[in-house]
């Protein structure tokens, strides 16, 4: 289940002369590495995959959540803040290297929450 597997990309399509298509290719080398997606095991297998994780990162909390994960970090200053995200987001992607993941920078995303004074803009962390 976790070893051997391919990628397959299957696109259907009409043709000009109106009849239905398949194309169908399997991507090679075998995938031996990370887990599943779109499987009911998924979620969980990839739980348990990044398990130590929060164990592993020393700069802010890591929640785990299905198939997410979550890094935050708090700090009164903006400028701290910003660097102490940093050096987590650096821990994260050294430990997402070593463990053969990969760091989607399209689905990462920084989201800051106040409680009082609002900020001119977000610190910009690089992925």
């Amino acid at each position: 289940y976790l070893k051997d597997r391919k990628m397959v990309i299957t696109v259907r399509y009409s043709g000009a002369d109106g009849l239905t298509r398949h194309y169908r290719s399997e991507v090679s080398p075998p995938i031996n590495t990370g887990v599943p997606q779109g499987s009911n095991l998924g979620p969980v297998l990839f739980l348990l995959y990044v398990n130590d994780l929060p164990q592993s990162i020393t700069e802010g909390k890591v929640c785990l959540f299905a198939d997410y994960v979550c890094h935050c970090f708090e700090d009164l200053n903006k400028d701290l803040l910003r660097c102490r995200a940093q050096e987590g987001l650096n821990e994260m992607s050294k430990w997402y290297q070593e463990n053969k993941l990969l760091l989607n920078k399209g689905k990462t995303k920084a989201l800051m929450f106040y409680n009082r004074k609002k900020s001119d803009s977000a610190p910009l962390l690089q992925a």
